[in-house]
């Protein structure tokens, strides 16, 4: 059975522009021309055609086809080709996944700003809501900090549905052996159960006083006072853990001048 190229086109599903190229680039050569340059397609064609679909839907562009299909008479002499092509596809997923990695960390650290959208530096109550978190506690220099949200945006930051946040549980400034935890929140449907010294948990919901920070972490302190000077009015005494959300910080990518980084003070009480 031959085909005229207008039904070949109707069988395969190809355009005639497309079967003229096929041919140009000698992929795929009508079983005969005419004189008059009319092309004709046999049974051959209608089965190479669709060797060719199934590989382009692998992936395989026109020319790694042309390739295969030159030196190949069976499924047996693919598997070169084939093993090349799924290497250079895993080499793509972990390029995609790491970028996915960065991305979602760029995000998860830039959108915080919907938690406080204002300036107001005035120290207010506030009631916080559970908050189910990554979380790897450590002892040493508030510095250090940033190492440990490396490592949980590592592993969790796909999941990550917020900005970081620290828990300090000492009640006092320390200089290099400070109890902290660095926290990420977590969205549904993440995973249940931390390694590597990660532990999940859920914050528990709290009323706290809190006051939003501009400006570099050396300059905290002036923040806290704040809060320490709202709590005596109100008759209430600071607890731990306290928390700090850092809606801006550093910066991911672009580095970002400690002028304007943003975070939130939140202190629990007794007494209130």
């Amino acid at each position: 059975m031959e085909y005229r190229i207008g039904d070949f086109s109707q069988v395969t599903r190809l355009t005639v522009k497309t079967l003229r190229y096929y041919h140009e680039i000698g992929l795929l050569v009508p079983s005969r021309i005419e004189a008059s340059g009319y092309r004709w397609y046999d049974e051959a064609a209608v089965r190479r055609v669709t060797l060719i679909q199934k590989m382009k839907g692998l992936g395989f562009s026109l020319e790694e086809i042309q390739g295969v299909l030159r030196g190949s008479q069976d499924d047996s002499d693919l598997v070169a080709f084939v093993r090349r092509h799924l290497a250079e596809v895993e080499g793509r997923l972990a390029r995609d996944r790491a970028i996915r990695h960065q991305l979602t960390v760029l995000l998860s650290t830039e959108t915080g700003e919907e938690i406080v959208k204002t300036r107001e530096e005035s120290v207010s109550w506030t009631t916080l809501a559970e908050t189910r978190v990554a979380s790897l506690a450590f002892q040493g220099r508030y510095d250090e900090i940033g190492a440990r949200y490396a490592q949980l945006f590592k592993v969790y930051g796909r999941f990550v549905s917020g900005p970081p946040l620290a828990l300090y549980l000492d009640p006092e400034y320390r200089e290099s052996d400070a109890s902290i935890e660095a926290c990420v929140p977590l969205r549904a449907g993440s995973p249940s159960a931390g390694k590597d010294g990660v532990e999940i948990k859920v914050l528990p919901g709290l009323k706290v006083a809190q006051v939003i920070h501009h400006g570099p972490y050396d300059t905290l302190g002036d923040s806290y006072k704040k809060v320490f000077a709202f709590l005596a009015t109100q008759g209430a005494q600071a607890t731990t853990p306290s928390r700090e959300v850092y809606l801006k910080g550093p910066g991911f990518i672009l580095p970002r001048s400690p002028k304007k980084f943003v975070t939130v003070i939140q202190v629990p009480v007794t007494g209130s």
